[in-house]
């Protein structure tokens, strides 16, 4: 029993992802991708849920067959017309029949000779493997019959609006990977998701809506909170290819990132600002050192998926010790300055304007190393850096803002 209450405990916390904490009918959205349809009767489907209590989202249940009646008819007698699927299993093939269950909108499925140890290990590869792609799923109970195993499925929608629903994700999918197509690498991929993700989302602050910890609120809605933007970016680093998970705690959840043998965090949620249209690349590919200065950022659970990676659980993944070589934005980018210079901050600046950049961005370890930079380069008239701007053949005008407490000086070019 201790080992089920361990596994709920872990489980659950993936649940509360694909999970739509509120119960208000889901309205026809303005986004341009959403196919036109009313779905106040798409909502609704099962009882309301208490984000508070997320480590019950998974319920086991032992049952009894009837007296005189073999355990197939026991649950046939319970659960008429359901599928039963009798055989050998492993891991894989639980998650394949619980995905083509789920495809059917089946409301449950019956598993038969079965090890219970096999199917909760099932189970939860499955809940790492799903790319968060089923969000139409709310929880489900497995009930227990001797040797067979029902897993009863509970939705957030209506079933018979779920197509709809999840054609409005595809056309949204559709747009972004014909605007990636062009690019070269997963950096630039990656970068791209991000900076999607932070100008079409909206972070929901009144923390109400169905669909606001799922890729549908995030994707189609554009109103979710951090369980959207995370899944969203999983989601659709996952179908891109590329080897992308979720890592987190029980106040906050961001993503993690592990390619060409360099691992990474990101957290598209605390990227997208309030009041402004700047978006914050300080959480884009942070390492494990970076990552715990942060409020609220404590590693509790992490999974990988994508094609890569099979859906390693990595939550006891030594990230500090992992790879000495992470994928930092400002370093891969050069914005890294330190302290100030002359030399290093035309040095910058000439990069990014050779590469075709509008905001010129210039990163510094401390305020203080800031406050010297403006000073040199903003006094006397803007004197400084007119003149390397200049140099890099830009003649135009300018105006500049100072961001990340402090730390990070951006040129907009006019």
């Amino acid at each position: 029993m201790k080992k089920v209450l361990c596994f709920c405990v872990l489980f659950s916390c993936f649940m509360s992802i694909l999970s739509g904490m509120d119960h208000e009918d889901v309205k026809e959205s303005s986004n341009r991708y959403t196919t036109e349809m009313t779905l106040d009767d798409a909502s609704g489907f099962g009882e309301e849920d208490d984000y508070s209590n997320i480590y019950e989202k998974v319920e086991f249940v032992n049952e009894d067959k009837g007296q005189g009646q073999s355990v197939v008819d026991t649950i046939e007698e319970k659960y008429p017309g359901i599928r039963i699927e009798d055989g050998q299993y492993d891991e894989d093939r639980i998650i394949d029949i619980i995905c083509q269950a789920l495809e059917r909108y089946d409301y449950y499925v019956a598993i038969g000779n079965c090890d219970s140890k096999v199917l909760l290990e099932g189970m939860t590869k499955f809940e790492a493997a799903t790319d968060f792609k089923y969000f139409w799923v709310k929880n489900w109970t497995v009930h227990t019959f001797e040797n067979y195993c029902v897993v009863e499925f509970y939705y957030l929608f209506d079933p018979d609006c779920v197509d709809v629903l999840r054609q409005n994700v595809e056309n949204v999918y559709r747009e972004i990977e014909r605007d990636v197509s062009t690019l070269n690498n997963e950096w630039d991929i990656a970068m791209y998701v991000y900076n999607y993700l932070v100008s079409h989302v909206t972070y929901e602050k009144s923390l109400e809506g169905a669909n606001i910890r799922n890729i549908y609120g995030a994707l189609v809605e554009g109103r979710a909170v951090c369980h959207g933007y995370a899944a969203a970016f999983d989601y659709l680093m996952s179908r891109l290819g590329y080897s992308v998970g979720v890592a987190g705690n029980d106040d906050h959840i961001w993503n993690y990132m592990h390619w060409d043998s360099k691992d990474c965090f990101i957290d598209v949620t605390w990227a997208d600002p309030d009041d402004s249209d700047h978006v914050d690349y300080t959480f884009f590919g942070l390492d494990y050192d970076e990552l715990i200065t942060l409020d609220k950022h404590n590693i509790e659970y992490a999974y990988l998926s994508g094609r890569n990676y099979n859906n390693v659980d990595i939550s006891s993944y030594d990230f500090k010790n992992a790879n000495n070589t992470f994928l930092n934005y400002s370093d891969v980018y050069g914005y890294n300055v330190v302290s100030y210079s002359y030399y290093k901050v035309d040095n910058v600046i000439g990069k990014q304007i050779k590469r075709g950049d509008k905001s010129l961005i210039i990163k510094f370890q401390t305020s203080f190393e800031t406050k010297d930079a403006c000073d040199a380069l903003f006094g006397n008239g803007c004197k400084t850096v007119y003149e390397i701007l200049r140099e890099h053949g830009y003649y135009g005008t300018f105006t500049y803002k100072i961001y990340e407490g402090c730390k990070t000086i951006v040129l907009f070019l006019q």
